[in-house]
């Protein structure tokens, strides 16, 4: 299933949909460039994470991190920067 973006879209309606399944999101980097990412955050899907260093980052409403599945490590987007997400139902 393929979905037009919007910036009102609700972000809960795709964390959630993050949370039990991989989502290919396509967004504008901040240098301009186009990227697609598979991620997601269901925990069948995402390693189990290893704290590094005693490190806290401020959380960012702004920015949502995610399992890049083809990276395997963690990356992120911005809301404002999404144009287009799929997933399978």
């Amino acid at each position: 299933m393929s979905n037009n973006f919007a910036i009102d879209t609700d972000k809960e309606v795709l964390r959630n949909i993050l949370n039990t399944q991989e989502v290919v999101i396509k967004f504008t980097k901040t240098n301009g460039e186009n990227r697609e990412m598979r991620c997601t955050l269901s925990e069948g899907l995402v390693p189990q994470y290893e704290k590094k260093t005693e490190r806290v980052k401020n959380a960012n409403a702004e920015v949502q991190p995610v399992f890049d599945l083809d990276k395997q490590a963690w990356r992120s987007f911005r809301w404002d920067s999404v144009t287009e997400f799929s997933f399978n139902n």
